[in-house]
């Protein structure tokens, strides 16, 4: 019997795939509802139909053909080689879960895992404990994962998401993204249709984003938040113990995202599971190198102020800049750095910003 916590995205695509391949498992998730409340934009690239290739349209909310970086004094526009999706978070969820469901996963909603005790789960359900056997426990319960807490002693440094769903004109067709101090880490507008977007900030600091909201004209129709953890190398299994997704930090810490990369690092899990393989070892060789380098550039242009955005915008306005960014796979950026860097050495004056920031 195989065990997962947590009934998200990942947690359900885990499941799937661990039941398909024949296995018995069962999924417990603390809320009532899947896929509520959202706490997430939902902006992924076309790398979810190489994961995912029948995703039903119902699934989407909008696709953007643009992205427009602003800094303070400077702004620039990418038109995307390939549109990204604005995935509908409820809906999305709700696929995976009926997909798992399907495969002959069971599912048990409100009820909350509280410890585990050699292969028993005690799982709180209206107030009231059950127990539970299992051989395998997996956790994929989010940014304050208790599974996790089993495997490392020291988790993750946790960041903040404040979204709020604001009635806007916007152009439907591109997402924009705002750096500099004022914005915390970034900030973001993403449109779900020509009249609705969701707004956000990567920051601790609601004053920040109240500051961010009040520029947008238009009418809050409602706010969301959600913890997100910081990408760094941790355990991600313990015996018949393993974390997945969030639980194991598995996230771009340049935006935060973590849907695709925590449905490659599922497509781990379950191949280490069902071949008996090592799990650290298929992720570090299929994901690691690429959430590496997006932590390098996250501590980068931790230490940037703003002149130091403006610069990069200016640089990236060459014309054979912006083509390599334009034509790159944003999930697997390192070719793209490499090229960045033979056309424009310029790009390595940041690298000193990386030295003192560590």
């Amino acid at each position: 019997m195989i065990s997962i916590i947590g009934a998200g995205p990942i947690g359900c695509y885990t499941a799937y795939l661990l039941t398909k391949a024949g296995k018995t498992v069962q999924v417990f998730e603390k809320k009532a509802k899947i896929g509520i409340p959202v706490r997430c934009t939902g902006l992924v690239t076309q790398k979810i139909y190489s994961i995912l290739p029948l995703l039903p349209n119902n699934t989407i909310a909008n696709k953007v053909t643009k992205v427009i970086i602003n800094s303070r004094n400077q702004s620039i526009s990418f038109k995307l080689k390939k549109p990204e999706i604005i995935l509908d978070r409820t809906k999305f969820d709700l696929y995976l879960y009926n997909l798992a469901k399907k495969a002959g996963a069971k599912f048990y909603l409100s009820h909350n895992f509280k410890k585990i005790k050699q292969n028993t789960l005690i799982i709180n359900h209206k107030n009231k404990s059950k127990l539970f056997k299992t051989d395998i426990l997996i956790g994929a319960d989010g940014p304050n994962s208790k599974i996790a807490k089993l495997i490392n002693n020291k988790p993750p440094k946790l960041t903040m998401g404040i979204q709020a769903r604001i009635k806007t004109k916007q152009n439907q067709s591109a997402y924009q993204v705002f750096l500099g101090k004022e914005y915390g880490t970034f900030a973001w507008i993403v449109p779900e249709s020509n009249t609705i977007s969701k707004v956000g900030i990567l920051t601790k600091n609601l004053k920040q984003f109240q500051s961010f909201t009040k520029q947008i004209n238009g009418k809050i129709l409602n706010y969301s938040s959600g913890q997100i953890p910081i990408y760094k190398k941790i355990k991600l299994h313990k015996n018949n113990i393993y974390i997945v997704g969030d639980a194991a930090a598995q996230i771009k810490n340049t935006t935060g995202g973590g849907i695709i990369y925590g449905l490659l690092s599922a497509q781990c899990l379950a191949q280490s599971i069902i071949k008996n393989q090592n799990y650290t070892r298929l992720f570090n060789k299929k994901i690691k190198k690429s959430l590496f380098l997006h932590n390098i550039i996250y501590k980068i242009m931790g230490s940037f102020e703003d002149k130091d955005y403006n610069n990069l915008i200016k640089l990236c306005k060459s014309h054979k800049i912006k083509g390599i960014i334009e034509e790159a796979d944003r999930e697997h950026p390192i070719r793209m750095l490499i090229k960045i860097i033979i056309k424009e050495p310029k790009f390595l004056f940041f690298l000193p910003k990386l030295i003192r920031k560590v």
